[in-house]
């Protein structure tokens, strides 16, 4: 069973809709990406969905749907969002019985990216078919009056898992957490938000800042039917207003890139604050070839003295998939995050400098190692840096300090 249609699906994402409330929005102009308008009659299936089917409140049966669902002809002309549990309305918060509705452009996003999904793992496949906690559940309606549920458990389990006619499909993290912000953030009526779809980086700060909004950066999808580097999906939806806060999320497009090599990457250690007995940094991985290039991991790390010899544990970091950094990125500013359009990869460090299993006193003492330098192994090399920041901020330790050697394990390599 696939989402999409076997034919080549053409356009994408027009604006994410608020349900019964805002017409989907097919942007037209120099700055939208190509599409026809839909018919009326599909339209008012993605204006109405919401109003004639309320939310289900039990999970799809996949034997069910496997049984009677063929293969869709065509692609997806709408999509819903619910979460299976029930909220009481609240003074800013007001559940949607009907969910949260997407156009056809949106939901064929969602359709791609669950289509091309690998199998999740075994063990957050048991996970997420045993998770009750409020999983959402997408449905995508179809011409002619198909309908398919799709549950995600997007939390909770060693994998966000997407189940599609009874298969476990594992779900990347940018793809989860748009979804749960989707589903989780409700919306007064309104235009507050701008439809970005389609807009570089540069059209969606400025289309934001007209309307008393920021943009910020939110994750990238690789989709070859898009252009590069253009907004692929956002939260808040468009049209919609957000009852709390002024920032608006992109995920942005990216395309199929080489692997990166490490004669393309520079890396900078930036030193952070400390809290609670422990200090934080941070090595930010940026591509400066010509070209944009798919970072690939595991990466190890491990701190060493001035003639190389280590002096703290080492670790390994996977790294987020589909990882895109873009081509010839400048130097990240201390204490700022790179401007939309420039993907640079982060790698967080921390310690605990502070206390150690060394009596009376039980503090670390004499036993503080600070390292020279931070050795990182990629699948093409190794880099050296210094664990030293010359970023001049004030009130940042320059220098990651740690107790005997002992790091914290530091987490997945993700995008900045």
């Amino acid at each position: 069973m696939r989402l999409r249609s076997a034919a080549k699906w053409c356009g994408v994402v027009s604006g994410l809709v608020f349900a019964a409330a805002l017409v989907p929005t097919l942007g037209t102009g120099a700055s939208r990406l190509p599409g026809d308008a839909l018919p009326a009659s599909l339209l008012r299936v993605a204006r109405t969905s919401a109003s004639v089917f309320r939310c289900p409140t039990s999970d799809p049966d996949p034997a069910e749907q496997a049984k009677h669902l063929r293969p869709p002809p065509v692609g997806p002309v709408a999509a819903r969002l619910c979460v299976l549990g029930k909220f009481p309305p609240t003074k800013f918060l007001h559940p949607l019985a009907g969910g949260v509705v997407l156009g056809a452009r949106p939901a064929g996003v969602l359709a791609t990216l669950f289509d091309d999904a690998p199998p999740a793992s075994a063990v957050a496949a048991r996970c997420a078919a045993s998770w009750k906690q409020e999983p959402i559940l997408l449905e995508f309606f179809y011409p002619r009056g198909t309908r398919l549920a799709v549950k995600v458990v997007s939390s909770g389990c060693p994998q966000p898992v997407v189940f599609l006619a009874g298969r476990a499909l594992r779900l990347d993290e940018t793809l989860a957490s748009f979804l749960t912000a989707a589903t989780a953030n409700y919306f007064s009526p309104g235009h507050g938000t701008p439809d970005l779809f389609g807009d570089s980086a540069t059209q969606a700060t400025r289309a934001a800042t007209r309307s008393g909004l920021s943009v910020e950066f939110g994750g990238e999808e690789i989709d070859p039917h898009v252009p590069a580097d253009v907004v692929l999906l956002q939260n808040p939806l468009a049209g919609g207003k957000r009852v709390f806060g002024n920032q608006i999320d992109v995920v942005m497009s990216a395309h199929v890139a080489p692997a990166c090599t490490t004669g393309e990457l520079a890396l900078n250690y930036y030193g952070g604050s400390v809290g609670l007995g422990n200090d934080f940094g941070t090595i930010f991985i940026r591509d400066v070839g010509p070209k944009p290039c798919l970072l690939q991991g595991p990466i190890g790390i491990v701190g060493t003295d001035a003639a190389g010899k280590d002096v703290t544990r080492r670790f390994s970091s996977p790294v987020t998939p589909g990882l895109v950094l873009s081509s010839a990125t400048p130097k990240v500013r201390a204490g700022y995050q790179p401007p939309l359009g420039e993907v640079v990869a982060e790698l967080g460090l921390s310690a605990d400098y502070r206390d150690g299993p060394y009596p009376p006193s039980y503090t670390c003492g004499e036993h503080e190692v600070i390292p020279s330098f931070w050795r990182l192994g990629f699948p093409s090399g190794t880099v050296t840096l210094r664990n030293a920041s010359t970023s001049g901020v004030r009130g940042l330790i320059p220098s990651l300090i740690t107790c005997n050697g002992d790091l914290t394990p530091p987490g997945t390599v993700a995008a900045e």
